[in-house]
Order: structure tokens, then C-alpha cells, then sequence
């Protein structure tokens, strides 16, 4: 899996900039582009109405072009590998567009991690790219974002849960990816069924190790994680117990309230965990009827 691009779409607000360490720290590792995009409304409001981010206070002391340069200024990344895009329309529609338009790519978005009804009612950006792009999207907390590129580069183990399904697998190519950019531990976590007893723990286990077998190089720096109880608690508990961690996981694909119907483990994660969250878009031939 490679990426040769990295995007950051940012509002002017210190929540969106959160998420430029870690994206700096990637783009390093990948030794791929970073793209910083940002979204101006259509119509004459101000951008502070239109944000996503939670409706932060935001304050153009520069002018948009002159924020996004301003950002550049501060990396330790030459002009080659710097791009700014400045967007015009609703944002998540135009972020998720713009990465329609390019390929191999990884997105970092930081979001305020609100939950159930006030997160529907606000309506946040991040949540709905998560949901829609066609790219992995890494969804940063404010709360769990790494505060320095220095600090961003102490990423010790990627995390990525399976429940036995196709779907979840996807995420495996994504982990690993990762896992060589920062030199990290690849850790492929399963949470048994505590309904299931020892059949069922003897089961996950056995399916791990299957997994594990299809990485060929022993090099590979590979360690197996079995817990017994409630998927969501389970991994959100491990992030704080590896805290310079990132969990990839993949996304069923669903939305609105389909998706708050349903729950999702993975939506769980990203409210929880206390490191960021990768979220692998489904694969569509994966995806049965009742998920499209």
C-alpha cells in the first residue's frame, strides 16, 4: 500500500491544526506530498458559520491564501512537497470531491469526537468525510493529537482490530503501511465473544494465527492481542494502555441514522480511543444489501 499524498483540510481554527503534526509525521515516514485544503463557503457567510469543526470561533487575520502559506512556513518540509488548495462550495461535499480527484491518498482531519444526537444535530465535517471518502481517513481528537512533530514521531504500535470478517481485513494493508513509515509494532487485535467461553477464545485465537501467516517476512515486527468482552470497550481500553498508538480500522460503509441505529464499533473507536483512528473505506464488493 503506498501513498503519495497526504491531505489536511484546515478552517483557520486551532482544532483543525491539531491535526498537522501527526499528518507532517506521516507524510515523512510515507515520504509523500501533504496537500492543505481549505473550504470557502458559496454563498457570503462567514467561514467561522460554515466550519464544521463545532462552530469554533475562527479568525482570518490573514487571508485564506495567506493562512494556508502561512502553515507551510512553519514545517520542516521544502516547497516541493507542499501544496495548497483552496476549495469554494458546502465542505465535506467539496473535501471528499477534491480527494475523488486524487488517487493514493491519505487524509488527517482532527475532530472534537462529540457523540450520538449532539453529533447529528452539529453536524461535523470530519464525521462526514469519514463516512464518504474513498481514502483513509485519519480522524484526530483534539484530545488524543500528538502536540509536536517530535511527539507525533513516537508512533510505537499500530493497532488493528478483527473480527473475522472480509471487511475487517481490508484495514491489514493500511496497518501495515503504516507500521513501516514510523517502524512500528503491527498489532492484529480480537476481542472473543465472553458468551462463546473457551471455544470461543480457542477459535479467535487460531484465527489470529491464521492471519499472522500471511505476513511472510519474520522480520516483520508482529505481535498477536486476545481479549474477551465487548469489542468497542476492549480496543478503546488498549489505546490507553499503548498510548503512542494508531488504530486502523475498516468502516461498514453505512451513514446517518442507519449507522446510529446499527452502532458502529469503529465510530465507537474514533469517540474513545485515546489515539487517533485510522478509517479504511469499505470495499465495495464486500459490501452485502443491507450496508449499501
Amino acid at each position: 500500500m503506498a501513498y503519495n499524498r497526504v491531505v489536511v483540510p484546515l478552517d483557520g481554527s486551532a482544532l483543525a491544526e491539531s491535526a498537522v503534526p501527526l499528518a507532517v509525521a506521516l507524510a515523512e515516514g510515507l515520504e509523500a506530498r501533504v496537500t492543505f485544503c481549505t473550504v470557502l463557503p458559496s454563498s457570503h457567510e462567514t467561514h467561522s458559520q460554515a466550519s464544521g469543526h463545532g462552530g469554533s470561533s475562527v479568525n482570518w487575520n490573514l487571508s485564506p491564501e495567506g493562512y494556508l502559506d502561512h502553515v507551510r512556513q512553519k514545517l520542516p518540509l521544502g516547497d516541493g512537497r507542499v501544496e495548497l488548495e483552496i476549495l469554494e462550495g458546502d465542505p465535506s461535499s467539496k473535501i471528499v470531491e477534491f480527494i475523488r480527484q486524487k488517487p493514493a491518498q491519505l487524509v488527517v482531519m482532527a475532530t472534537h469526537g462529540r457523540s450520538g444526537v449532539v453529533r447529528a444535530i452539529l453536524g461535523s465535517v470530519t464525521d462526514r468525510v469519514v463516512h464518504a471518502s474513498p481514502a483513509p481517513v485519519l480522524a484526530v481528537r483534539a484530545t488524543n493529537a500528538p502536540r509536536s512533530m517530535w511527539q507525533a514521531r513516537t508512533i510505537e504500535r499500530v493497532v488493528v482490530p478483527l473480527d473475522g470478517s472480509e471487511l475487517a481485513e481490508a484495514a491489514l494493508t493500511h496497518g501495515q503501511a503504516l507500521a513501516e513509515a514510523f517502524h512500528a509494532k503491527l498489532s492484529l487485535f480480537r476481542v472473543a465473544d465472553d458468551a462463546a467461553g473457551e471455544v470461543g477464545t480457542v477459535t479467535a485465537a487460531s484465527y489470529l494465527e491464521g492471519i499472522a501467516s500471511r505476513f511472510p517476512d519474520p522480520s516483520h515486527d508482529l505481535e498477536l492481542e486476545l481479549r474477551t468482552g465487548h469489542a468497542p470497550d476492549e480496543i478503546v481500553r488498549f489505546s490507553i494502555e499503548q498510548p503512542h498508538s494508531v488504530v486502523v480500522m475498516s468502516t461498514h460503509g453505512a451513514s446517518g441514522f442507519e449507522r446510529m441505529r446499527r452502532g458502529s464499533v469503529t465510530d465507537a473507536v474514533v469517540r474513545g480511543a485515546a489515539t487517533p483512528t485510522l478509517v479504511v473505506p469499505p470495499v465495495p464488493s464486500l459490501l452485502g444489501p443491507a450496508i449499501h
